[in-house]
């Protein structure tokens, strides 16, 4: 795994906790994830990534400062699929495998 695939990996859990939180009523928790998602995001060389996840990466604090958080909420659970897809692709393993295997 490439230094990069870790951090859209790493990004990818945050989002999910991002998620959690929020549907949880746990906005510290969800707060102190988004700092973490932001503070992540910036690390990763943007010019090395697919365009489409170029575009979620700069829009990432956009939809974290919505507010309406359950819209903030929803939007988090699927860019943190979209990356954790992102990331499986790279390594050559495809979803469907992943989802026949449980």
């Amino acid at each position: 795994m490439t230094k990069t695939q870790l951090e859209l990996a790493s990004i990818s859990m945050d989002l999910k906790r991002v998620s959690l939180g929020l549907y949880r009523n746990s906005n510290l928790v969800a707060d102190r994830f988004s700092q973490e998602v932001i503070k992540r995001s910036k690390k990763l060389p943007v010019r090395s990534l697919k365009p489409y996840i170029r575009t979620l990466v700069k829009n990432l604090t956009t939809m974290l400062s919505q507010k309406d958080k359950q819209k903030v909420a929803e939007d988090a659970l699927m860019y943190s699929t979209l990356f954790q897809n992102s990331v499986l692709e790279s390594k050559g393993i495809e979803t469907d495998e992943l989802a026949n295997n449980f």
